[in-house]
């Protein structure tokens, strides 16, 4: 992901009917952790909605397989929006 050179990054949590926000993060600059920030950070906004069969929609720059399973034993699922642009999707997924 190309970083803006310009104005802020915040992370949100939000409710997909309301459009209520949960949690919110403002990007202050490159974190400590060394393990994928991405996954860490949507474990730590999705912490209160354990075991209570949510469904995450989530961009394809958090989705990775450590993710979903994480999320899955929390009896959280995740599906990932998908853009469908470039080669590697079939003609027919195409808007």
């Amino acid at each position: 992901m190309k970083s803006e050179k310009w104005g802020m990054k915040m992370y949100l949590l939000c409710d997909s009917k309301t459009g209520y926000v949960w949690k919110a993060k403002i990007y202050q600059g490159k974190e400590e952790s060394t393990n994928n920030y991405t996954t860490q950070l949507t474990l730590s906004f999705t912490s209160s909605l354990k075991n209570k069969n949510y469904k995450l929609f989530i961009d394809d720059f958090y989705t990775n397989s450590e993710l979903a399973w994480q999320l899955l034993k929390h009896k959280i699922s995740m599906t990932r929006i998908v853009k469908a642009i470039g080669k590697v999707y079939p003609q027919s997924t195409k808007p």
